[in-house]
Parts: structure tokens; sequence; C-alpha cells
């Protein structure tokens, strides 16, 4: 997109900086000198170098990674993260989905910025932040839970099919046990956080599905029911667990997440 006469003078120019001929002209064509030879391979690894420059200022992009249980930022975050990208373009966010046990296990090796946990994890290099409560409810096909209404809640699980997120989920386990102590022991049927094929299996109405209060309301409907557990020691204590030793950035996603959380959800 330049003319050849703009080229003649960039060439020109050139010539008269570096004190020596670097073209012959010969009829319709140019020819480089051994000067030009000779400056050659340097103007060519100049040329590299100012092209890795921009790429490099192009993609310095800070990143967070972050390991999560699962549903807490597509059910909870979600508008936080809309609103963070919007203001923070030069920061990328990885976000994992895995159980309790696997983001600490992340946290604690260096593999991340940040781990979303049911329970937070202690440690002397690791600080913790609370978020908020996620109260535990059971989605029950309507039909089912017709019939058997005016039962307590806990009874309701005793010799009843049932799917959740599995042991590996703090939340899980520790309902299961409390049940197990008042000598009620439901049949785990399935243990998942495919939570659309829990939907299914409750409007099949193959098994009761225990999730997270977010969860059990998206999927309320004609075939499925609610049933809050009402029981505070069952209820999901959201943290996230990060390293003393933060990013710039790191602390700048923190305090926007806890002050975000703090508007906007209950931290009771």
């Amino acid at each position: 997109m330049v003319s050849p006469q703009g080229i003649n003078k960039m060439i020109k120019a050139m010539e008269q900086e570096l004190g020596k001929k670097l073209f012959v002209h010969k009829k319709n064509t140019i020819e480089p000198t051994a000067a030009a030879d000779e400056l050659y391979p340097h103007a060519t690894t100049i040329i590299e170098e100012f092209r890795s420059i921009e790429n490099s200022a192009k993609n310095d992009r800070k990143k967070i990674t972050i390991y999560t249980i699962d549903s807490v930022f597509d059910y909870y975050l979600e508008d936080f993260l809309k609103e963070y990208m919007k203001t923070h373009e030069n920061v990328s966010l990885k976000i994992m989905q895995c159980s309790n046990q696997d983001a600490i296990d992340h946290l604690k090796r260096r593999e991340c910025d940040f781990a979303v946990l049911q329970e937070p994890f202690i440690n002397d290099d690791i600080d913790n932040s609370f978020l908020f409560t996620a109260p535990f409810v059971l989605l029950v096909n309507r039909d089912r839970y017709n019939k058997t209404k005016g039962i307590t809640i806990d009874k309701y699980f005793e010799n009843n099919p049932i799917g959740g997120r599995g042991f590996e989920y703090v939340l899980y386990e520790r309902k299961i046990r409390n049940l197990q102590a008042q000598d009620i022991y439901p049949i785990t049927l399935l243990e998942t956080n495919d939570e659309k094929l829990l939907i299914r299996m409750v409007e099949e109405g193959i098994l009761t599905a225990a999730v997270n209060e977010a969860v059990g309301r998206r999927y309320e409907s004609d075939k499925i029911q609610v049933v809050p557990m009402l029981d505070e020691a069952s209820d999901d204590k959201i943290s996230i667990s990060y390293s003393k030793q933060l990013t710039q950035e790191s602390k700048v996603f923190l305090n926007s997440l806890l002050e975000w959380v703090k508007l906007n959800i209950a931290t009771k």
C-alpha cells in the first residue's frame, strides 16, 4: 500500500542515515549492493523482534486460575463474572469445576490462585474468606411427594433412593452421616455432579436428588417439587481459599468478588 515514489524516498533516507549505498537501479529493476546484503540479516532480526514485542503486548494478559466446586459460579456468581470481565479486559480467568478435595489439592500444589470450597482449607500458608451460605434442598417427583406428604424431611430419606454430588463433596457426606446417626439409611443410587442427569431421574420418579438451593429453584417444575431440608447443619458454607502471597491482579479479583457478594448475596 505504498507507492514506488514513497519507497524510493524511504530508501534514500535510509542510505543517507547509514552513509552507504544500498541499492543500484538497472533499467526497470533495482539490485541490492554488498552493503545491503550485509545489512539484510540484521534487518530481519530487528523486524522479527519487533513483531515479537507487538505479539507480546497483545497477549500481555494476566491469568487467574480458580478451582471450584460445581454450581457456584454458574448459579451464584455469573453476574459477578460478567461485571468483572467488562472492567478487567487484561485478565484471563480459568475456572475449573471439581470436587472439594480436588480444589484443595490444586491449591496446595500452587496450581491455582483460588479454591472455592464447601469448607475452608486450614493451612499456615493459606487465607480464607467466607462468601455465602447455600442451603441444601431435595428435589422430589411431585406425584411421589404428595403420596408421602406430612412426614418429616429426614424420615423421607429412609429406604428412599436418592442421588447427589456424591461422597467427594463435603455436604452430601455430612447429610448422610447425620441421617445415619438417627438410624435412617437412604439408598444411594447415584453419585454425580451432572445435575441434568439428576433432574431427568427425578422427573421420572426414579430417585430423589439432593442439591443446593440455587440448582433446585432453577429446576422446579410441574414434575419437580423443591423441598427445603430446614437443617442448618446441612447448609453449604461457601468460602474462598488462597495463598497469603497474592499477586496484585489476584488481590483486585478477591476484593471485587467480596464486595460484589456483600452487595448481592445474603451472607448469613
